[in-house]
């Protein structure tokens, strides 16, 4: 599923759109329980960093909801609600995107993430970029250099 951004380019007063903070909650957070959330930073950077306030936001009033477990913060009554809210801004990361689109169009992306649309291989690049960074790099330089056609033996 693809979700326009539209929404991001709200006032700052205005709450997240009900449709897209059931979205996040019911198709991203309940469903793949995401240790740290990449958010690609594009051509500016204020969409992003809106997507994460929000984000941080949706989680913070479910948190203060319900006994919840999310990006692996296990919900302690001790804690105090900023330590947490600062866990939690520490897993979700802002990263640039500029080589999440040339290891999208990659032949090893393609053919290995055969299933998978351009945008979710670019999502899949944001997240390996962030996990392993040399892998991402590696991946486009090979694709270049045809590399890929070479025998492993």
């Amino acid at each position: 599923n693809e979700v326009l951004a539209g929404w991001l380019r709200r006032r700052r007063d205005d709450p997240i759109p009900e449709e897209i903070s059931n979205f996040l909650w019911k198709h991203v957070i309940q469903v793949y329980e995401p240790n740290c959330i990449a958010i690609g930073i594009g051509s500016g950077g204020q969409d992003a960093t809106r997507l994460r306030d929000d984000i941080l936001a949706l989680l913070g009033d479910y948190f203060r909801r319900e006994d919840l477990n999310y990006l692996g913060v296990p919900r302690d009554d001790e804690r105090d609600f900023q330590d947490l809210e600062r866990s939690v801004k520490e897993r979700i990361v802002l990263v640039p995107d500029t080589l999440a689109t040339p290891y999208a169009k990659t032949k090893l992306a393609i053919a290995s993430l055969a299933e998978l649309s351009y945008l979710q291989r670019r999502g899949v690049g944001l997240a390996r970029l962030t996990q392993e960074p040399l892998t991402v790099y590696a991946t486009i330089v090979a694709d270049k250099q045809g590399f890929h056609d070479l025998p492993l033996t």
